[in-house]
């Protein structure tokens, strides 16, 4: 895995143009492919941008479940949830393509997991996830920002919904 993320680009292929009757009938089914994939496209952004904007709340709501197993070191459910917790967030930062953040998430469940197999109540591991929870914290304020940017200079109409789908996203 790569320590940087790579930006994501979405390339849609350029509309073919129509030069007789016949061409314009072949070219109709692209410009509809074509069209579906913008539509693809914009949905993805909107949902990314989403998500984007709502990590440093998840990140967040992480450590207050930190925190959580921390002060009671009994309870195994809370280091579970903080298990889950981090994740889902490697799974769904990945799938949006943000490594670097996935990783730090990544770490926070591998240790999650070596705290709950260990016998000692105050594990020298939780360092490692408070250190991982405040680079964690740093880079998905970094994803938010640029996601906020991205959305303030996007075109409005790629950014509007278009039907249906989006209205369920939004």
């Amino acid at each position: 895995r790569r320590a940087e993320e790579a930006p994501v680009t979405l390339v849609m292929p350029a509309p073919v143009e129509a030069s007789s009757p016949e061409s314009a009938k072949a070219a109709a089914p692209n410009a509809e492919a074509a069209e579906k994939l913008k539509q693809f496209q914009n949905l993805f952004l909107v949902v990314k941008i989403k998500y984007a904007r709502g990590l440093p709340q998840k990140v967040e709501e992480l450590g207050r479940d930190i925190s959580a197993a921390k002060d009671q070191p009994e309870e195994m459910e809370a280091l579970e949830q903080v298990r889950q917790f981090s994740h889902k967030l490697v799974g769904t930062a990945g799938s949006y393509g943000y490594e670097k953040f996935a990783m730090q998430m990544r770490t926070i469940e591998q240790f999650a997991i070596e705290i709950s197999k260990s016998e000692s109540g105050n594990d020298e591991r939780w360092s490692v996830i408070d250190e991982s929870l405040r680079l964690a914290m740093a880079d998905a304020e970094r994803i938010a920002e640029e996601a906020a940017e991205l959305e303030a200079n996007k075109p409005a109409e790629d950014l509007r919904p278009m039907g249906p789908v989006f209205a369920r996203v939004l």
